[in-house]
Order: C-alpha cells, then structure tokens, then sequence
C-alpha cells in the first residue's frame, strides 16, 4: 500500500505517520499506550467500503443524495453512484493538489480547492468543464470549502502555516470569488475545513494547528464557542460534515485514524469510529443524513459509507383519543382512539398507550399496544388513582411520533 509523498502533501504525511504510530504502539509491551484509543472510541456503525481509488483525499455528496463526488491525489474526480455505491464515471480537475470540495445546491457546479496553487476552481459536475476559476492570494493554501445552504457564500480555510496568507478564513461570492469578509484566527490555528450549518447562522471551523473546532457566527465571524478535543480521545481534526438536522458534527481525525462525532449543541463527544479506518481524511454527509462517507487516503483507497439515522423519513403524526374509561370492576383501563392524520414517510406500525398515575407519591404508568389496524387497547390489572392521564402514540419504520393530547380518567374518589 503506497502512501502520498510527504514533501506534496505535509496533512496526509501526518495522517500516514499516525497511522504508522498507532501500528507501533499496538505492537508494544506497553499497555498503556492503546488504552486511550480503547476507552475513547467506540465500534464504527455497519458500513460498507467502496473501492476502486487511488489515494482519494476529499469527498462531497450532490445535494439530491444520488451522487458522491471523489477528488484524488492526482486530480481526478471520480463519481459514485450513491444508491449502489457504484463508480459511474470520472473527469480530470486539472488540479494538481485538491484539497478542497464542496457541490453547489443545485448539484450542477463542483468547487475544488488547489492548495498548492492556491486558487478556487469551478467545474460542471457532469463533465468537469471549467466554469470559474480564481485566487485566493499567494501563500493561502486554501483547503476545505464550506458552503452557505443556498450556495451564494464560500467558506475557504487558508491552510497556511505561515506568512500574511496564514491562519485566515475568507468569505467569498460563490460566483466569481470576490471577497466579503475575512477572519483572522489566530497564529497557529491553522484551520482545515469550514462547514455551514442548515439554518446558515454558524460556521464550524476545524483548527489543525490549534487541535480544536472554532464554532463562528457567519454575520461578522465572531467566535461563540471553541471545543477542544484534548479530552476525546482524537487529535488534529481536518475535515467536517454536519447531519442533516445539524445535531451532529462529524470531524476526520488523524490520531488515532477515524472520526469523531459531537454533539453540537455543547460540542460533547457522542461517538468515537476507529474501525475500518486506516488514513481517514475527506468526509461528507448523504442528503439525508443516512450516509457519512469518508474518505481512506491511501493508495489503493477506499471511501467508507458509514451507516447513519435517515433524517428525511418522517414520523406519523399524534392520534386523537375519542375516548377512555375506567373500569372499577375489572380494574382496567381500555382506551379508544382515531388514526393520526399523517402516517409519515411509511406505514403505521403500532399503536401505544400509556397511563400514568398523577398521585406523586406513586407515579403508577400502565401501558397496552395494538396493530395498525386495531384502534383501541386495554390496560389490565390497573391499580385506582384517583386520577390517570392517557396518551397514545403510533409507531412507523422511522420510529415514534409524538403523543396525543392528554385524556384524563378518574379512577378513584
């Protein structure tokens, strides 16, 4: 397996002796050099490897999630047909070094970064024909593009370790490149990728120097938050992909090799992937969010598809209880109900009702589950209150929805 030459591409020198590292330390005597990687990070969810690259480094996924778009060492493209994971095609970028990559909205423009020559470029997505091309100022190194939900702003990372090109951001007119703000963030830094949330409010900025996500207002750039990854486990995060509802950031890390997930909402660590990862690098999210694809830069490569929630199928909407009564006798609760107006993305699998006993010194909860078809259920063996509150809720391939308005019967004096 040949790797990239480091003098060409100093990040995936890093990545490679990491990887090189960590194969030395799990060989050692010395427990205590694995046992971070083992407590930090958790199994990678199913997934399945896609083959037929050679040192593939960036990775974007077209916005009506049918294509995935690889960007090579050495320049090529090559297109993924995401729902069999098949090669369909490839055009050369004319890109010496891209290590940058972003699709517009509308999936007909790719944008590619040149490090090394430092320019932006824009190619049809179809054929690879230029359509734009710009600079991004000497000695800026630009890398991981972000781009804006409605695709009008570029995100560009400066890459540069050093000089009056280093450690900065632009904001740029996806139409032509011309400049609309820049951030200074700080020496050292080094930022890698850029990536824009769905509402378009904040930028989330990976820093390879400063091993740390800066977490940025898009108006003027202004730091909110900074999350560092001292504590997860991982180190020198590169390239970022967001969920679909913006809940999870999904960060490629050098050591050890894989990805880490944070919840964005405190930057927490939610999950830790190593397995099956040996120089992760690109990473991008399907549409929908049920795919997180990253990319092995090795020579040959792979990209991995990683298995994800699928943010689009919708869940059912809440049932309407027409009726619920109690029964002193026979000590149960039997409950009556209509079908929820909207079954969501699939059909109705089940219904569930639940009655909770509002007495605080008991909180007594009772359930009973019917099918699809049966619009009614009975809670037995149901303890008197005085009083339960019923809800129910239905059930579809997506999962739960929400509940019912509160039903209350009286069980007792």
């Amino acid at each position: 397996m040949n790797r990239v030459p480091w003098l060409r591409l100093p990040y995936l020198a890093l990545v490679a002796v990491a990887a090189l590292l960590l194969a030395a330390c799990g060989s050692s005597s010395d427990d205590r050099s694995t046992a971070g990687q083992d407590e930090a990070n958790s199994d990678t969810p199913a997934s399945v490897p896609i083959s037929g690259f050679s040192t593939p480094q960036v990775v974007a996924a077209a916005p009506d999630g049918d294509m995935l778009y690889v960007a090579q060492n050495d320049g090529k493209v090559v297109q993924v047909s995401t729902p069999d994971y098949r090669v369909t095609g490839s055009w050369a970028s004319g890109v010496s070094n891209p290590l940058g990559i972003a699709v517009a909205p509308d999936g007909k423009t790719v944008y590619l970064s040149n490090r090394s020559g430092n320019t932006v470029v824009a190619k049809n997505a179809d054929s690879g024909a230029a359509t734009g091309s710009w600079s991004t100022g000497s000695g800026t190194n630009p890398t991981g593009i972000g781009l804006s939900p409605d695709g009008a702003t570029m995100y560009v990372p400066q890459n540069a370790s050093a000089g009056t090109g280093a450690h900065k951001l632009t904001v740029r007119k996806a139409g032509g490149g011309a400049v609309l703000q820049t951030w200074d963030l700080g020496s050292g830094s080094r930022p890698r990728a850029a990536v824009v949330s769905p509402d378009g409010a904040t930028a989330y900025v990976s820093f390879e120097g400063g091993n740390r996500i800066s977490v940025r207002d898009t108006s003027d750039g202004t730091e909110k938050a900074s999350w560092p990854l001292a504590d997860t486990g991982f180190s020198t995060p590169g390239y970022l992909a967001l969920s679909k509802d913006g809940d999870k950031l999904y960060v490629g890390a050098v050591s050890p090799s894989g990805v880490l997930v944070l919840d964005t909402r405190d930057g927490s660590k939610a999950e830790g992937w190593t397995q099956g990862f040996s120089s992760a690098f690109g990473v991008t999210a399907a549409d929908c969010g049920q795919t997180v694809f990253v990319a092995n830069a090795t020579d040959p490569g792979t990209v991995l598809a990683v298995e994800q929630p699928n943010q689009c199928q919708d869940l059912p909407s809440a049932p309407t209880i027409t009726d619920a009564r109690w029964d002193s006798k026979g000590k149960y609760i039997e409950v009556d109900w209509l079908a929820p107006s909207s079954e969501g993305s699939s059909p109705i699998t089940g219904y569930t009702a639940t009655a909770t006993d509002k007495d605080t010194g008991t909180k007594r909860t009772y359930t009973c589950e019917s099918d699809a078809d049966t619009l009614t259920c009975r809670m037995d063996d149901v303890k008197g209150g005085p009083h339960y509150e019923v809800v129910v809720t239905a059930t579809n391939a997506s999962g739960t929805g929400p509940a019912s308005e509160q039903f209350d019967v009286k069980t007792g004096k």
